[in-house]
């Protein structure tokens, strides 16, 4: 049978494959106790080993840090706790005039106002925070409100801008 699986082989052109063999190293693997003495023997530059370091985390690391390196999972998680916080600055004190709205502004209101949370979020997830566009933001979103002065939108815009680019410190 093996002769006829070789005439097989030969027909269609193919090769045999090889035979494993073993290969014998020249130098033994060394064992952890005789990296020192390797290292040390062959003039390379040393860091002193110390067992069980591999699983701490150094000082000033958050969870889900290791090495420098932040998760993507962490950062998905400070977006979305950044953007809760966003949304708790901007209704604070405004369940008296939310409640006093027709069921439409309600909608329209609460549609603008998570939209605004979302691109205020994205803005601070950037280098450079354009503080004016964020008080256009919520400027905007508050004018939805009926019978609102002018200066109260201002000043409650600048307030609560204040309070948003405290959570970026």
């Amino acid at each position: 049978m093996d002769n006829e699986v070789k005439a097989e082989i030969n027909k269609l052109g193919l090769q045999e494959f090889p035979k494993k063999t073993t290969r014998k190293f020249e130098r033994p693997i060394p064992l952890p106790e005789q990296i020192e003495r390797i290292t040390v023997r062959e003039g390379a530059k040393q860091e002193q080993y110390q067992p069980g370091i591999e699983g701490q985390i150094s000082e000033g690391e958050s969870q889900g840090e290791i090495g420098g390196i932040v998760s993507q999972g962490q950062v998905f998680f400070d977006y979305q706790q950044r953007e809760k916080e966003i949304d708790k600055i901007l209704s604070e004190g405004l369940e008296e005039l939310y409640l006093q709205m027709t069921p439409e502004k309600r909608r329209e209101f609460k549609q603008v106002g998570e939209e605004t949370v979302q691109v205020i979020n994205q803005m601070m997830s950037q280098t450079k925070v354009k503080i004016q566009k964020i008080i256009d933001l919520i400027r905007n979103w508050l004018s939805i409100i009926p019978g609102v002065n002018k200066f109260f939108l201002e000043q409650e815009a600048k307030i609560r801008t204040d309070k948003i680019l405290k959570l970026r410190k």
